[in-house]
């Protein structure tokens, strides 16, 4: 089941004086080693013609990278929301973000999973939770500033930090949920964004071949909501 995706949630940014991901090359560049991060700036690079061998990298979790861009260590780093919005406070106009995963949207996502052992035998369960999940989205919709204090509450920040860092996921709707088990030409396809990061992983030999993408997936479940 597709449940969001990062829009603008997940980030790369740069001091102002680099124009544009092409001007990363030679450059060192902190970010989380086969991570989220590390997709989202692959794929920037694919984008731009350049790949990690152009860059230096420098390897930080998502919550140092704001204390390596601080420090002048890098001038470019890869992080998800709060760090991202840390940055630009705390730089005061001096960094930027110059890609994001809005620009990807679908490549960096949340999904719910069961094995087919699982779908097979309690399939009835397997419905009611997905269930539970379209009626805690319709209660966001419904009621937003009750749920922020709840999300806020279960991720320790405040209401109005919980909003605010909501604004980067897109919650996706019933109607469109088919769409990622869909053949497609971006990456809010499965098997796009499946592809870009199975090359990704490839690239970086944590797999020795791109599994076939259709037996990782069944809308079936999804398809029979009602």
């Amino acid at each position: 089941m597709p449940v969001d995706y990062s829009a603008g949630g997940d980030a790369i940014l740069a001091e102002t004086s680099i124009k544009s991901v092409a001007d990363f090359k030679g450059k060192a560049i902190a970010y989380n080693p086969l991570s989220p991060s590390d997709f989202l700036l692959s794929y920037a690079l694919q984008q731009h013609k350049l790949a990690e061998k152009d860059i230096k990298p420098v390897n930080s979790t998502p919550e140092t990278v704001p204390a390596a861009m601080a420090s002048g260590q890098v001038k470019i780093g890869v992080t998800y929301e709060p760090s991202v919005s840390q940055i630009l406070a705390d730089g005061k106009g001096k960094y930027r973000v110059i890609y994001s995963s809005k620009d990807a949207p679908g490549l960096i996502a949340d999904v719910l999973t069961f094995t087919p052992a699982q779908i097979a035998k309690r399939g009835k369960d397997v419905q009611g939770v997905m269930k539970a999940y379209l009626d805690g989205l319709a209660y966001m919709k419904a009621k937003p500033e009750e749920s922020a204090v709840i999300i806020g509450k279960a991720l320790g920040v405040s209401a109005a930090e919980a909003k605010d860092q909501l604004k980067g996921v897109y919650n996706i709707p019933l109607a469109e949920m088919p769409n990622a088990f869909a053949k497609g030409k971006d990456t809010t396809s499965y098997y796009v964004s499946g592809e870009v990061i199975g090359k990704l992983l490839m690239a970086k030999k944590q797999i020795p071949q791109l599994p076939d993408l259709a037996l990782t997936m069944d809308a079936a479940p999804l398809k029979s909501l009602k």
